[in-house]
């Protein structure tokens, strides 16, 4: 996530324009992929047909620089701490803790959580998981509409 928003709770637009871009590269290939995924079957049952699908690939780019912002917003405010700890010298405990938040928000190693050898997807900092957080992808969004046409379990495990 670091790669996205700074320390200083920066949003990196060089960095989401670069993945907005290469999201929209993968429109066409996504529709392909979900129509073999799917079937027309389950397309016509949930009423989330190809046409659906697109319009919903096409707000993702906003979606996403949603995800940035917010956490650019949650950087800034956890720095408010740390500012007034810097500052002050007051609120040791929770500038501290501030700058750990900030840290696994970010995905940036500390002292607590450099020891681990493989990068840890289920921690805060690991963009996929603050995307699914907001519901920014369509198979997440469009769960609720294939339960109900009845399609079974496996068909939407295999979606997930």
């Amino acid at each position: 996530m670091d790669a996205y928003v700074s320390p200083m709770g920066e949003v990196k637009k060089a960095a989401v324009d670069e993945l907005i871009e290469a999201v929209r590269a993968k429109f066409d290939e996504s529709i392909i992929m979900a129509r073999h995924a799917f079937g027309t079957d389950v397309f016509m049952a949930s009423e989330f047909d190809e046409a659906a699908l697109r319009k919903h690939l096409e707000s993702l780019p906003g979606r996403i620089e949603d995800v940035f912002n917010r956490t650019a917003r949650q950087v800034t405010e956890l720095r408010q701490a740390l500012e007034s700890y810097y500052s002050d010298l007051k609120g040791q405990r929770a500038g501290t803790r501030a700058g750990e938040l900030v840290a696994r928000l970010l995905g940036i190693p500390t002292e607590r959580n450099r020891a681990k050898a493989d990068a840890d997807d289920r921690s805060a900092g690991y963009p996929l998981r603050r995307f699914a957080e907001s519901a920014s992808f369509p198979a997440m969004s469009s769960l609720p509409s294939l339960r109900r046409c009845g399609c079974s379990e496996t068909t939407t495990k295999r979606t997930r």
